[in-house]
């Protein structure tokens, strides 16, 4: 994902938006010294929208 994604939706395989690009997850942690970190630096994190739609209902 590039920088400026934030706010656009995630797409499944049948085209539907089912959530929102939240942000881009940063690790400092190399490889050398945590060899268990599988999430490479620059992961980008999104929700989903039902959680989403289960919070804007309660408010």
């Amino acid at each position: 994902m590039h920088y400026g994604a934030s706010g656009g939706p995630v797409i499944n395989a049948k085209g539907e938006a089912v959530g929102v690009i939240t942000q881009r997850a940063v690790t400092s942690a190399s490889q050398e010294k945590a060899p268990g970190i599988y999430v490479p630096s620059g992961s980008t994190v999104c929700i989903g929208f039902n959680p989403l739609l289960t919070i804007a209902e309660r408010i």
